[in-house]
This record gives C-alpha cells, sequence and structure tokens, in this order.
C-alpha cells in the first residue's frame, strides 16, 4: 500500500448506486477518510480494510469475519495495518504506563490503554470498544454507538505519560440483525449501515442542490462490508443475530473542552 500525505484524505462518499450495488452482492462496501493532521493513517485503514477481506475470504482458517471478534482482536488488526504501512512504527498492546493514577472520578486506574503507537514526531493513545446498533430498529443507530464513544473517549482522558501523546477514542460498530428482522426487505434488513454512513458524514448526501457532509468531530473512519453478506447470510453470526460488516470510527479527545 502506498503511503499518503496531506491534512485531509477521503475516499470518494459512496453514492446510491454504489449502495445498491453492495445490496445486489455485486461490489463489497468501502471506504476511508483522514482528518485533522492524520493523513498518515490512510493507507493504514486501507491495509486494515485489505486484512479484514483476506480474513473473510478465508473463511475455513478464521472461522467467520475477523471484525467478529470484539475490540481486541480489531484492535490488533489496526496496529498490524499500521506495522505493514509505516515499518519504523512502534506498537504495543494494553501499554502500561508503569504507575497507577487518579481518574476524574478520584478512582485509582492501572495506566492502561489499549494501544500505544509512536509513529515519527506523533505519540497517540487508543482506548476501544464495541458497538452492536441494531439495523431496523426506530431509534437512531448511533445513538447506540455514541455513548460507547463518550466511555472511549473518558477513559483514555485518564491516562497519561510523560511526553504529550495525542488521544483518541475508537469504536468499531458492527450493525447487528435480530431473528425477527431477517425476513425484512434486503434495504429495511441492513438500513442501519446507510444511516451510519450518512450520518458520519462518510456517503454523500444531497439538499438540494449541495452536498452535505459532517464529520461528526471524527479524526479518521473506515469501513468494510463484504458483498457476500446475503449469500453467507447463515454463517453471518449465531442463530439470534448477524453481524454483516464493520465501521471503525476514532474521535480526538479535545483537551480544549
Amino acid at each position: 500500500w502506498e503511503g499518503h500525505k496531506g491534512r485531509e484524505r477521503m475516499t470518494a462518499g459512496i453514492k446510491s448506486q454504489d449502495f445498491d450495488a453492495w445490496l445486489a452482492g455485486r461490489r463489497d462496501l468501502v471506504g476511508v477518510k483522514t482528518l485533522g493532521g492524520f493523513g498518515w493513517m490512510n493507507s493504514a485503514l486501507h491495509a486494515w480494510i485489505e486484512i479484514q477481506k483476506r480474513g473473510f475470504r478465508r473463511w475455513n482458517v478464521t472461522g467467520g469475519p475477523l471484525y467478529w471478534h470484539g475490540e481486541l482482536c480489531n484492535t490488533a488488526l489496526v496496529a498490524q495495518a499500521i506495522a505493514v504501512t509505516n515499518p519504523t512504527a512502534l506498537m504495543l498492546n494494553e501499554f502500561f504506563n508503569g504507575r497507577k493514577q487518579k481518574d476524574r472520578r478520584k478512582k485509582m486506574r492501572n495506566g492502561r490503554v489499549d494501544l500505544w503507537v509512536t509513529c515519527g514526531s506523533s505519540n497517540i493513545s487508543f482506548e476501544a470498544k464495541a458497538s452492536y446498533p441494531s439495523a431496523p430498529k426506530k431509534s437512531r443507530p448511533w445513538q447506540t454507538v455514541e455513548p460507547h464513544m463518550d466511555r472511549a473517549l473518558a477513559q483514555v482522558e485518564d491516562y497519561s505519560l510523560d511526553e504529550p501523546v495525542r488521544k483518541l477514542g475508537v469504536v468499531f460498530a458492527l450493525p447487528c440483525v435480530a431473528k425477527e428482522h431477517w425476513d425484512l426487505k434486503p434495504e429495511r434488513r441492513v438500513g442501519a449501515i446507510r444511516d451510519l454512513l450518512v450520518h458520519y458524514g462518510l456517503v454523500e448526501k444531497t439538499v438540494g442542490s449541495e452536498m452535505r457532509v459532517s464529520t461528526k468531530g471524527l479524526a479518521f473512519a473506515a469501513y468494510y462490508f463484504p458483498k457476500e453478506w446475503k449469500k453467507r447470510w447463515d454463517q453471518l453470526g449465531d442463530k439470534k443475530h448477524k453481524y454483516v460488516g464493520v465501521l471503525l470510527l476514532a474521535r480526538e479527545l479535545d483537551h480544549e473542552e
């Protein structure tokens, strides 16, 4: 994967025909977006998508999609993708800074983060969560995602090192389809996916003659939804829930708030 430089890099927002092609099983639904000085993550996020694709194609080895396996597995895949695209980067999973400290609630924490990365002049701490927004549900799917993001940011805020660190909350959102909705039409069955992509500014949404894009304060984002989702529907989960893909969302802690 080639590296990319620049303040902002974005795969073109998906259009209705792209989403329809995914619904029909003709192409994967994928995309990457980086903002706010995280341009160096662009190639890593593309690598993360390719790793997810390889895991999905090698079903007999992985026993199912890699994104199934929760926040620890997905965080490890992000670390792998950074290592592939930034060979000089140094990373530590479940990094402990060697001392306990008081958090905002005056409780002692062990100073541990899910992933610590140093790349060039950047030192970054990641605290990750997994979220399972329900697909055909009356509430907005991001109302399930945002509390997990708030918890991730609250936990990473309590972490400190003796050197400056950029702190990120990361959520791996896996849209979930419960059994009572399996008989719905495909576009309704996975409606939460489009809702999430639109809400976080990852898909084109026109209002009048203008394209409306809102990043919702994201530092970067990536998503992968395999085209074989209907063919492998029976294998995409257990007897009660199905998971058709994953959306990675990262937000940087705003120290000015």
